[in-house]
């Protein structure tokens, strides 16, 4: 609960006129970039409050009013961004009709030309045909690969021996604007009743960027706006019973797209794919190379009604509050999401009759068109809606002078929302084993059924709690009487059972409210045809033949809705879905501390404290569905746990393999998370014109979640973040027995991403010794002054090295790095022991030597061997400082002075290093290619009146 508190106005006018100014000129230059900084941002505006005065109406004795605006304006051109790009040479554009890759053979060449490294050598993923000397001829160029790479720069030469291309920089300018404005108005009718009303609204637009030279630098347009109208009424029955209630409304409109004027990727030679006409967008990237994407076109409308009243009562020793809130909320989206299409090129590895083939080199790929991964659709329409009621009361008890209790409960109703739109989707085991089909479709698989329309699922997925009681104590002990000692503590209970507006959003992105299209390893070559359907980039449904570089693929696009029951979709169906039981765990998180506070002198005082917490029944996007290494060569939907029923198993052959699912992506409310910590302050109170606050936090978060689950991945069902470790069902056919793994949590279970050991801050403000004696205009000038600052101090952020690739061919994607810990595991040697090129463009932080990618091998392998949160980025120290002067004008009015530097020493604070693909051809694992903020000026004037 976040309770904000506005200004309001009083009996005279008062008011003030800012402005905050930040310029480049008087910042440091950041630590990467090769000119000065050139950030610009103002901030002005003002506030004024005071009587509501109306003739023969109000004299402003019993009305009064406030309003504030501000305006933000921020322009700044990144200079450290960076991206990796190949040589003109190997793109083929120097000149010989091949693209040259030669240098990635580190390990030399047979007398074939074949590199005698297969992790570095050139193969044809869709012949499997090695190229000698590691030159991929003109005739096997893809031709939109060819115009795409044009919108990228290249490098006169490559980094090193053994890897292709090399950094470039480039810049993305932010242009940023926030419009703000607040105004309330407060009345009193008589001594018993206050009126109130405010109402507030921030508008926040950054325009698209689009350099048809350098897509690099692409970025959508984004604007959003928010409103909030409030009004509420204060009634005192007594002097000891008064009741607060709370009207409130809030609306936001969200808005993004691709940047005008730009192509799409029709206009790079993509052929026979449909594009929305919601405007321009692309998404194609090559991993650890060069790539464009932003946001698609998308439409965000949140609205919440809400009603809150508080009854407070003072009886005796008792001070008993009690009351409850009801909010009604809605939630509409319109999102086209991959409609457009998502183009990704990465590394693959192919097992045909036992044989391992290797494509190791993301750029190479691209150059022949060879997508690792395609996919359209996903179109989100949704029409949530939801209500979120709560009643509390709690009693503080001043039990004796020393001793004070309190103690409550409150309770609030689990509910999952409702789309008003389309249909729910859940994945049945049992009756895909029966080999039962929704009533809803004759079209789709067994085991997928629907709400509304099959009565053996829940209604929206879960089922209404209505008995989620959330306990609460807390004490406080004078333990000597005299207000120097004091030991306090607390503990409670809180359920998280509001989820976030758009925890279904996926759901009405999947089939039968919308069409998908998510393939792989298009068109590689498998033990039969076809067994990885679709083309190059040019062509990815492979409409009219692609010759030797795939097999069509239905396209299903453009689409009309709403679905007669006879549809056909594509299969390799995307399931995202609650427990199928409708039996929802609802988190919940246990917190508890102890305090002992001590005043050591007037002035300084000091606490130390212990802060805990378990949390329980965390979400988990849990695959369900992970493929199986075979070894067959077939593809990864083929090799899926439920693809034929009734089967459960992979398929062995293609023929008659139906690879009707995809991923089915359980919430899983499987999650445990524990934090404990000691913190410890000590504060000195202004005397003598000083204060101080210094605190520290030694903590430990640690939790079994999926990696980067509680940073990127926390608010939708959606098929981010698994475990590691593939869960297969027991007794399903065709599994090697070395596939199954006893604990899928094993290299999951560790640090938290968000854990920091350490945590240092000291804040002071200091009013600086006065000039009493010499001349009166020397005085006016150096008297007054006062400086405040902040210094902090964290640990890096936890890391975990990946492979950057499905080496265990699960179809997971969260395969770690191996790590040989014979060797260090960080380097911060600047004589190129890292992948750095050896400029200051870059800066090892890991020992690549010391890590590498799984060998690829049978079911049960190839899942590296780094748990999660082992390895950690570099620390944060920070200095910020002001300094400050009010100078008295006439009467009531004065000039306020500010003098703000943020990083005030410069010192570089690194960002976290690339922790994914520790492959040979890489040139930026390991690395350092980016800082936080320089030493940033900030000058202000304030007038207040």
């Amino acid at each position: 609960m976040v309770n904000i508190i506005t200004k309001s106005g009083s009996s005279s006018f008062h008011g003030d006129a800012f402005e905050f100014l930040r310029n480049g000129y008087f910042n440091a230059r950041p630590f990467f970039a090769t000119t000065p900084d050139n950030i610009h941002r103002n901030q002005f505006g003002g506030t004024i409050g005071g009587p509501v005065i109306i003739p023969h109406i109000s004299k402003g004795q019993s009305t009064q009013f406030f309003f504030g605006y501000q305006y933000t304006m921020y322009h700044q051109a990144s200079n450290a961004s960076q991206t990796t790009v190949p040589t003109l040479a190997e793109e083929g554009r120097a000149g010989q009709p091949y693209a040259d890759f030669g240098n990635l053979c580190s390990a030399g060449f047979d007398g074939n030309g074949i590199c005698l490294n297969a992790a570095q050598r050139i193969t044809n993923p869709f012949t499997n045909v090695a190229y000698p000397l590691n030159r991929i001829p003109s005739s096997d160029f893809d031709p939109a690969s060819v115009a795409y790479e044009k919108a990228f720069p290249t490098v006169a030469a490559d980094a090193a021996p053994g890897k292709i291309g090399g950094p470039v920089n480039y810049t993305q300018a932010t242009v940023n604007t926030f419009y703000e404005y607040i105004a309330r108005v407060d009345h009193q009718f008589g001594s018993t009743d206050h009126l109130f009303s405010h109402y507030y609204q921030d508008w926040f637009t950054q325009p698209a960027i689009y350099d048809p030279s350098m897509l690099s630098s692409y970025r959508s347009y984004f604007n959003t706006r928010y409103h909030s109208a409030l009004i509420g009424e204060t009634h005192i029955f007594t002097p000891h019973l008064l009741n607060n209630l709370v009207l409130n409304w809030q609306r936001e409109v969200a808005l993004r797209g691709g940047p005008p004027g730009s192509q799409d990727v029709t206009g790079y030679g993509v052929q026979n794919i449909w594009q929305p006409g919601t405007g321009p967008y692309l998404a194609a990237s090559v991993t650890g190379y060069f790539g464009a994407g932003s946001s698609a076109f998308a439409g965000w409308i949140r609205g919440n009604y809400t009603v809150n009243d508080d009854v407070h009562w003072v009886k005796g020793n008792h001070n008993f509050a009690f009351g409850g809130h009801i909010e009604m909320s809605q939630f509409n989206v319109q999102n086209v999401y991959q409609s457009y299409g998502g183009f990704s090129f990465g590394v693959a590895s192919n097992v045909i009759g036992g044989v391992t083939y290797q494509y190791p080199n993301a750029m190479a790929n691209f150059q022949m068109g060879f997508l690792t991964s395609f996919s359209q659709g996903n179109f989100e329409l949704m029409n949530d809606r939801n209500h979120f009621p709560g009643l509390y009361a709690q009693d503080s008890w001043k039990v004796s002078r020393r001793l004070q209790l309190n103690y409550g409960v409150r309770w609030e109703e689990f509910a999952p929302w409702h789309n008003n739109n389309g249909q729910l989707q859940e994945f049945s085991p049992g009756a895909y084993a029966s080999n039962t089909t929704t009533s809803k479709f004759n079209t789709l698989p067994a085991g997928l059924l629907l709400t509304p329309g099959d009565s053996a699922i829940a209604p929206n997925g879960a089922n209404n709690q209505w008995l989620k009681l959330m306990p609460r104590f807390g004490f406080a002990y004078d333990v000597a009487g005299n207000a120097k000692t004091v030991v306090r503590g607390g503990a409670g209970t809180f359920y998280q059972d509001r989820l976030p507006g758009f925890f279904n959003l996926n759901q009405a992105g999947n089939v039968p409210n919308t069409i998908a299209v998510g393939l792989s390893n298009l068109g590689m070559i498998g033990s039969a045809p076809g067994a990885n359907p679709g083309g190059p980039f040019s062509n990815p449904y492979c409409q009219g033949g692609c010759g030797t570089k795939g097999t069509p693929y239905p396209n299903p696009f453009p689409f009309t809705l709403p679905f007669p029951s006879s549809q056909v979709f594509p299969n390799a169906f995307l399931v995202d879905e609650y427990d199928p039981s409708g039996n929802f765990s609802v988190p919940v998180t246990y917190t508890f501390n102890l305090t002992v506070e001590r005043q050591i002198t007037s002035s300084w005082a000091m606490r130390v404290a212990y802060a805990g917490s378990r949390s329980r029944h965390q979400f988990v996007n849990l695959e369900l569905n992970p493929s199986v290494n075979t070894g067959s060569g077939l593809s990864a939907n083929q090799r899926r746990v439920y693809n034929t029923a009734p089967i459960v198993g992979p398929c062995t052959s293609g023929t008659g393999c139906k690879t009707s699912y995809a991923q089915i992506v359980e919430a899983s409310m499987t999650g445990n998370a524990n934090f404990n910590s000691l913190q410890a302050t000590l504060n000195k109170k202004m005397s003598h014109g000083l204060s101080v606050l210094a605190n520290l936090t030694w903590s430990k978060s640690f939790d079994d979640m999926p990696q980067a689950t509680r940073v990127s991945n926390t608010e939708d069902l959606n098929a981010g973040e698994s475990y590691v470790y593939p869960l297969y069902p027991q007794g399903a056919t065709g599994i090697p027995a070395a596939a199954y793994v006893s604990d899928i949590k094993a290299l999951d279970r560790g640090l938290s991403d968000i854990d920091h050991p350490i945590l240092v801050s000291i804040s002071y403000v200091w009013a600086l010794p006065k000039l009493r004696n010499g001349n009166s205009a020397l005085k006016f000038i150096v008297n007054g002054w006062s400086t405040s600052g902040l210094i902090t101090h964290r640990s890096g952020d936890t890391l975990t090295a990946t492979a950057g690739q499905d080496i265990s061919q699960t179809g997971l994607g969260q395969d770690r790095a191996v790590e040989n810990f014979a060797l260090p595991a960080y380097s911060r040697d600047a004589n190129n022991v890292g992948d750095c090129p050896g400029s200051k463009a870059c800066v090892n932080w890991l020992n690549n030597a010391a890590f590498s990618v799984p060998v690829i091998g049978a079911a049960g392998t190839g899942f590296g061997n780094i748990v999660k949160g082992s390895l950690r980025g570099p620390g944060q120290t920070v200095w910020n400082a002001a300094l400050v002067r009010s100078f008295h004008l006439v009467r009531e009015t004065s000039l306020q002075f500010r003098a703000e530097y943020f990083n005030v020493l410069n010192h570089t604070l690194l960002n976290n290093p690339n922790t994914s693909n520790p492959v040979g051809s890489s040139t930026s694992f390991g690395t350092i290619t980016g800082t936080g903020d320089p030493r940033i000026a900030q000058f202000a004037l304030k007038y207040v009146f």
